[in-house]
């Protein structure tokens, strides 16, 4: 005996596919086991419990069982060669909207009734039809989900939409629960939040356009603040050099200052212990008018003791004074050599020439200059130098002459300056045509001490790092008027005044 089997017999409503693990609910019909679990579980706070095809209501929960029967049948069908498709799972996403009648392998729907609350394919609309004779039910286009689209209290399809309850109405709601309130057709509603959603989605994409923007405006300015930062380091790490370089200068004049102080106190001492054997001389006379003569004379002669300056070193400096003397360091140059002195080719680093104007006090056939300032203290200074030109450092009266043709206006070479000469290895003190040569090897920086007041000009060696000094030569005179510190630059030499500083005690 054989039998013909019709696959969509044997079909889950749910699925479309051939029934695994079958069961049969209350109203006849047969779904999966696992299909009809899943459908209620999604229609269950709605709906309740009802079968997806007749829509019979059940309450409560029916019992599941599998159907043996209907199970051996389709495994008899699958045994035949049956093919079917991947058990997609429950509750099936599918593009068209089923026909609600169909009892086998659904078919498309071409209208919804809103009064059925169903979904009708050809045939089945067409016995729809036929039952409703009165045209009383209002068809619509194919509709899934027809619950959510009727309204509940009239069963009449949305049109409108109410903003100020935002939910969407009937008709017959304008009258009745949202009288007064802000109302618009669903299209309307749809066109403006479509609109503020490419409104929104246009300011995201402005933004994203305004950050990308700015990641590369943030990439300049890090590479601005990288550059200026660098710059900024290393002008730190300069200034930070030039700040120990004046500390150790200041250290090193107040150390030249000292010796001198020391000189000045050894020769009162002497002259102290001189008087003091003159009178224990005169005391062993016994001849008492002459004692008193001569003690007299003695007593006039001894002065009070010379008040010596005190060496004062200061090994902190307020924030104020050195921001104001690094300031003024490259400054400085120009306020102690202007310019308008110097020749009227005058080599500013031996070099380069520079055409100046005629000027009185300038040297006019020397690459010579003094200083704007006359000194009549105590004062120190020094000079960096380098080349193959040689140069010198001196002092000098401002009555120098200043025009001569030949050398006589070179620091020096006349009984109004003293100077120092350093070239081809040589080191050379020189007074009016006097020269002394000094056996010492030349350095590129040389310190300068005066004490105007005492007659003292003297010339130190500072070694490359400033931590020592050396007496080159020291001047024992009389000044008889204020001081210039005097520079000569030699063709292919450079020479640098450092900060000069002046003791006022």
């Amino acid at each position: 005996m054989s039998y013909v089997y019709d696959e969509d017999q044997f079909c889950c409503s749910v699925c479309l596919e051939i029934l695994r693990d079958p069961v049969t609910i209350p109203c006849g019909h047969s779904y999966c086991m696992e299909c009809i679990k899943g459908y209620w579980r999604k229609t269950e706070h709605k709906t309740g419990y009802s079968c997806p095809q007749c829509r019979r209501g059940f309450n409560p929960r029916p019992v599941l069982a599998r159907n043996t029967m209907l199970a051996e049948l389709v495994n008899k069908l699958r045994e035949a060669g049956v093919q079917e498709g991947p058990h997609p799972g429950p509750l099936r996403a599918v593009d068209m909207v089923e026909c609600d009648i169909c009892s086998g392998r659904r078919r498309k729907a071409v209208k919804s009734c809103i009064k059925c609350m169903a979904s009708y394919c050809v045939e089945h609309l067409k016995q729809h039809n036929d039952r409703d004779r009165s045209k009383t039910h209002k068809l619509t286009e194919p509709t899934r989900q027809l619950q959510r689209r009727v309204c509940s209290q009239h069963n009449r399809l949305f049109e409108l939409y109410c903003r100020t309850d935002q939910q969407f109405i009937c008709s017959l709601c304008t009258t009745d629960g949202h009288s007064g309130h802000q109302m618009v057709a669903a299209l309307d509603e749809r066109v403006e939040k479509q609109q503020s959603v490419c409104l929104g989605r246009f300011r995201n994409l402005s933004c994203e356009k305004e950050q990308l923007h700015d990641n590369f405006s943030c990439s300049a300015v890090e590479d601005d603040s990288e550059r200026i930062c660098t710059k900024l380091i290393r002008s730190i790490e300069r200034r930070h050099g030039e700040l120990k370089e004046l500390v150790r200068a200041e250290g090193r004049a107040a150390l030249v200052q000292a010796e001198g102080l020391l000189e000045r106190l050894e020769q009162q001492i002497e002259d102290h212990r001189r008087r003091e054997s003159e009178l224990e001389q005169l005391s062993q006379t016994e001849d008492h008018i002459h004692f008193l003569q001569v003690a007299a004379v003695h007593l006039l002669q001894t002065a009070e003791p010379e008040d010596l300056p005190c060496v004062d070193v200061h090994p902190y400096f307020s924030l104020m004074i050195l921001r104001r003397a690094l300031t003024e360091l490259r400054e400085r140059m120009n306020d102690v050599c202007q310019r308008e002195r110097a020749k009227t080719t005058l080599l500013l680093t031996g070099h380069e020439s520079q055409n100046n104007p005629d000027h009185p006090e300038r040297f006019t056939s020397l690459a010579q200059v003094l200083g704007k300032e006359g000194l009549s203290g105590r004062s120190y200074w020094e000079v960096e130098w380098s080349g193959n030109g040689g140069i010198t450092i001196g002092v000098a009266y401002k009555g120098i002459v200043r025009n001569s043709g030949g050398t006589d206006s070179k620091l020096g070479c006349n009984s109004k300056s003293w100077s120092l000469d350093l070239a081809d290895g040589l080191c050379t003190f020189q007074h009016n045509k006097t020269k002394l040569e000094i056996p010492t090897p030349i350095s590129p920086r040389i310190g300068v001490y005066l004490d105007h007041k005492t007659g003292t000009l003297a010339f130190y060696c500072v070694s490359p790092r400033g931590d020592t000094m050396t007496l080159l030569h020291r001047v024992q005179t009389t000044f008889s008027q204020p001081l210039y510190p005097g520079f000569w630059v030699g063709l292919g030499s450079t020479l640098k005044v450092c900060p000069i500083f002046n003791f006022t005690a």
